[in-house]
This record gives C-alpha cells, sequence and structure tokens, in this order.
C-alpha cells in the first residue's frame, strides 16, 4: 500500500472582510480582538508592516482567538515576517489547539510526529491532536492519522483503525483515501475481505477525480 505523507503545514483561510482597514484598526484599538486578527491578516496580505501584524497575531492569539494562534504558528515555521522558529510555531499550534481550533492541534500533532515540535516526541500526545483535526473534518489530518496508524507511529500497528480513518477522509472527499480503503477492503485489512464495500469505495474514488479507480 503505497500512501504519502500530505502537506505539513496549513493555514485556515477565511473570507475576506467588508470592513475597511481603518475600521479595523480602529475597532482593534477598542478591544475586539477578531478585529485584531482581521487585521493582522489584512497586514500580510498587503505586506505591510510584517512586525506589527505579527504582534497583532500575538496579541489575538493570547486574548484568545485560536485561527490567530495558527496563523501565528504558520507564520513562524515559515519565517513570514518573523524569525523562523519551529519550537514556537508548535507552541502557537498547541495554544490554538487548546482553545479548539482543528487545525492548530492536526498541525501540532503532525509537528510532533515529525519531531519539529522541539520536545521529546509524545505520540499518544500526538495521536490525540490528529484525531482532534480529523474529527474536524479534516481530510488531510484523517489520511495522516490513518498512515500513522498503518505504519505503527503510535505502538503496535492497527489496520482498523486506519481504514476507519482513510474512511473518514474518504467521507470528507479525499479521493485517493477512497481508494486506499477500497484495496484495504478487498485485501481484508484491518476488515473481513468485502468485496461490495470495495466496489462502493472505489466508485467514489472515481467520482472524486482518482483516476486511478476509474479503470
Amino acid at each position: 500500500m503505497r500512501v504519502f505523507w500530505l502537506a505539513a503545514i496549513l493555514v485556515a483561510c477565511i473570507g475576506g472582510s467588508t470592513r475597511s482597514e481603518s475600521t479595523k484598526a480602529a475597532d482593534c484599538a477598542s478591544g475586539d480582538q477578531n478585529a485584531c486578527y482581521a487585521q493582522a491578516r489584512e497586514l500580510y496580505k498587503t505586506g505591510k508592516d510584517l512586525q506589527h501584524a505579527a504582534d497583532l497575531l500575538r496579541q489575538a492569539c493570547q486574548s484568545g482567538v485560536p485561527a490567530a494562534c495558527g496563523d501565528m504558528a504558520a507564520h513562524l515555521a515559515k519565517g513570514e515576517g518573523v524569525q523562523k522558529d519551529e519550537r514556537k510555531a508548535f507552541l502557537y499550534y498547541s495554544m490554538g489547539a487548546a482553545g479548539g481550533d482543528p487545525l492548530c492541534a492536526a498541525n501540532a500533532g503532525l509537528m510532533m510526529m515529525q519531531g519539529q515540535s522541539g520536545a521529546k516526541p509524545d505520540m499518544g500526545e500526538a495521536e490525540r491532536l490528529m484525531t482532534k483535526g480529523c474529527d474536524g473534518k479534516l481530510d488531510w489530518a484523517c489520511v495522516n492519522l490513518a498512515i500513522a496508524y498503518t505504519k505503527g507511529s503510535f505502538g503496535t500497528p492497527d489496520l482498523t483503525r486506519a481504514l476507519a480513518a482513510f474512511e473518514k477522509a474518504c467521507s470528507l472527499g479525499n479521493g485517493n483515501a477512497c481508494w486506499v480503503a477500497s484495496e484495504m477492503s478487498r485485501k481484508g485489512q484491518g476488515t473481513e475481505p468485502d468485496p461490495s464495500r470495495a466496489a462502493s469505495l472505489e466508485k467514489k474514488a472515481c467520482d472524486l477525480g482518482f483516476k486511478k479507480a476509474c479503470g
């Protein structure tokens, strides 16, 4: 079974705000941390005063805006407007995860699994974080969780859990995951051989544009 790790660091994208930059700045100055977050995103988008943008993200994150923690972490991981620092990126993702953001949780878990957290890997915590991302309907988090179960990254390989995670990713529109789940079902990996289930998953993979499943 050939599966690849997906992109490591993602940033949630939200729709553009109808408020003007000056209005965002005024609302931020009055204590609206969501406005501070929106202002920071606008500054990063335009490339204006990235240091101030980073300061606003830190402020919004520490004031309870989880998505701001995720953006700050991503910029730290890439060195955008701030000095690149994977350890701090992991800490910010962890803060966002603690605030309930599934994207932050998935990224924190992935960084921990890949040895980018700056601390001794805690695979139990990595599993918990990746599971939060998968439960938060992030298909790539489900795929990475499934791969980890397949490889035994959390201990003994668990093909039953791997299959469940691939099927969850499939239900979220990941055609590659549908194909892998189909092959596992056909071969009886993590389940009893089930040709009907395999055929259904294969069809869904094809419908989602995974051409190998359309043969």
